[in-house]
């Protein structure tokens, strides 16, 4: 399994029960409705009500409506962490995205808090962050367990190093690895010891 991957493993103590399970999907999928709609109302105000004529706002527009929409169709079927924690990304970085052009500004475009749909977009957006941020924590919460005990997806112990994937020098004495001594300083790969 990757990092990427919703681990629905027993020993993960989130996942023991069938509740545990059904509740997760529900906070996902609620989560990539949420999305979902989030893009369709940055569409319709891209497409309905002027923003496609807003310079650098109109193309930003169109892009939250199709990533929007693609990344809910995704999440909700897939149900990886990684889309989860994308979806939730969007969702927070959009509702930034909101207030800043509210307070300040955003590409010399000032937004009001009574413009059309901003109550709309800051509650799908906030109801999507919420979800699918929960959801991102549950999801990587037995993850990131399984490393802090050396212990990578796959359930074996690999050491005292976290499987990063990367060599790394070891932790040998000096003298063993010293050039003097005619040897070469060890390096070993983190993963799984077999």
């Amino acid at each position: 399994m990757t990092s990427g991957e919703m681990t629905f493993r027993s020993e993960d103590p989130i996942m023991k029960s069938t509740a545990s399970r059904v509740g997760l999907n529900l906070l996902v999928w609620a989560g990539s409705a949420m999305l979902a709609a989030s893009g369709l109302v940055h569409f319709h105000l891209w497409f309905s009500e002027g923003y496609r004529h807003i310079p650098t706002i109109g193309p930003l527009f169109l892009t939250q409506a199709i990533v929007g929409v693609a990344l809910a169709i995704a999440t909700a079927i897939f149900r990886r962490l990684i889309l989860v924690a994308a979806g939730a990304g969007l969702a927070i970085s959009s509702i930034g995205a909101l207030l800043i052009s509210i307070w300040w500004g955003l590409f010399n475009w000032q937004e009001t808090s009574s413009a059309p749909y901003v109550g709309i977009a800051f509650a799908v957006e906030s109801a999507a962050a919420v979800f699918l941020g929960v959801s991102t924590l549950l999801l990587a919460w037995p993850w990131v367990a399984r490393i802090r005990s050396g212990r990578p997806a796959g359930g074996r112990r690999a050491g005292p190093l976290p499987p990063t994937g990367i060599f790394v020098a070891s932790s040998a004495p000096l003298t063993n690895g010293h050039p003097a001594a005619g040897n070469k300083p060890s390096v070993a790969k983190s993963g799984p010891v077999d």
